[in-house]
């Protein structure tokens, strides 16, 4: 069994809004609220009890909380109980040092609260209706809430999050398929790069697809950013104009990252359905698009062409593809597998010779050796799919002894024995739960 997340649009009505708000603003008050009586009161507490706070001591209060605060009643019981249980969260995770210390929430940043009931739920997609504790639930309530629902649900509804998140609780799709029965065929690769973000080794579609530094509707659109920026700098600082300045730019950048979180899902959804095995190169992206500024004792060179390049390779949203199209392939049963980055876009897919005369142009690849040519984007994502297949066990492709492609090849050998430890450790977790 595994949960999943389905994101839906919901219309409340004005009165739903408005009662949404009031749970969120409740929320909000006794997530504040219990974050100062742990900070405050701990060593009374432990004096007095012997035991340090717990979100369910804190739960048996919030009785007498609402007898005092009546208006703690209007926001379902379970929601204010999720409040505290989170935050015990926060508190467990700061002292494994897995994250900072908790902090109060502030109105209108991020406000969310759930539902965790399932009996509570009923998700009625043919009538589009969402019913939720206070919310159709009875005839005296707020009635049912209107949504959209763009695709099937399917699983057992575990909770709702505001703004409408449903996770649901659903077997696997695809039990993943053993490497070891891997069609060749169904193995492609793709070359990541700035000008098109994703190329694969049998043709080009999807790098022209997600390109879109060289249209001209991205030209416009950086014009746009500029004169934006542009606005802000020209505003006082602290002044309204200002503010409304920078709330255009936040609304015009967080539109372009919806656009690109949304051709990223159509891309990896199409490649996710046609392979069995995707090959990437293993890229640290946060230490490429690290900063080249350096310090006052050794000063970077170049900084503003390096930062230039960082925001390209944010913007083409590698690290999002990635993480997209490796939880789409374990849904269908497929793999996303890694293989070693270096000199992929200096060595031949034919004879394996490594060279930098091999890029003539930053677009062309001709092998100095035996003459192959191609796109330099296919010819790196045929190395890296050799590399994939030697991964694999499917074939043989490593270069002549003693070049910098046998280097490469003997990495994959290693990296294979580690994932086939890998894979066994899987099929016999997978036996156990089946």
């Amino acid at each position: 069994m595994k949960l999943k997340a389905a994101r839906i649009r919901i219309y409340p009505t004005d009165e739903q809004e408005q009662m949404l708000l009031r749970i969120a603003g409740c929320c909000r008050l006794l997530h504040n609220l219990a974050l100062y009586q742990r900070e405050n009161f701990w060593r009374q507490h432990l004096k007095n009890t012997g035991k340090h706070f717990h979100w369910m001591g804190q739960k048996k209060e919030l009785p007498g909380l609402k007898k005092e605060f009546p208006f703690f009643a209007e926001a379902p019981a379970h929601c204010l109980q999720m409040v505290l249980q989170d935050l015990q969260t926060a508190y467990d995770r700061f002292f494994r040092g897995q994250s900072g210390y908790p902090k109060p929430w502030r109105k209108s940043d991020g406000d969310s609260f759930r539902f965790p009931d399932p009996a509570q739920i009923q998700v009625r997609e043919k009538e589009g209706l969402l019913r939720l504790p206070k919310f159709g639930r009875t005839p005296k309530d707020n009635g049912p809430i209107r949504a959209r629902f763009h695709r099937r649900l399917y699983g057992e509804v575990r909770s709702v999050h505001w703004y409408a998140s449903v996770l649901f609780r659903t077997k696997r799709l695809t039990k993943q398929k053993p490497i070891s029965q891997i069609d060749p065929d169904k193995v492609e690769a793709y070359d990541r790069n700035t000008i098109r973000p994703f190329v694969n080794s049998f043709n080009e579609e999807f790098g022209e697809v997600v390109a879109r530094g060289k249209t001209k509707k991205a030209k416009r659109r950086q014009q746009k950013q500029k004169r934006l920026q542009q606005a802000i700098a020209r505003k006082k600082k602290g002044s309204k104009n200002r503010a409304k300045a920078v709330a255009k730019l936040s609304a015009f950048k967080a539109q372009e990252a919806r656009q690109r979180r949304d051709l990223l899902n159509k891309v990896t959804t199409t490649i996710a359905k046609n392979h069995d095995v995707v090959v990437l190169e293993a890229l640290k992206i946060k230490n490429m698009t690290a900063s080249a500024r350096g310090t006052l004792d050794s000063p970077g060179s170049r900084v503003a062409q390096k930062a230039g390049l960082n925001g390209t390779i944010l913007d083409r949203g590698w690290g999002i593809f990635e993480r997209m199209l490796t939880y789409k392939m374990k849904w269908k049963g497929g793999w996303v597998l890694k293989v070693p980055a270096p000199h992929t876009s200096q060595t031949c897919p034919c004879c394996g010779h490594v060279s930098a005369d091999n890029r003539p142009t930053q677009a062309l690849f001709l092998c100095t050796s035996c003459g192959f040519t191609a796109p330099a984007d296919q010819s790196a994502s045929m190395v890296i799919r050799s590399r994939g297949l030697a991964l694999l066990g499917l074939v043989d492709t490593r270069p002549p002894a003693g070049t910098v492609g046998a280097a490469c090849g003997d990495l994959c050998s290693s990296m294979s024995l580690n994932q086939e430890e890998r894979n066994e450790g899987v099929n016999a977790s997978d036996s156990v739960h089946a």
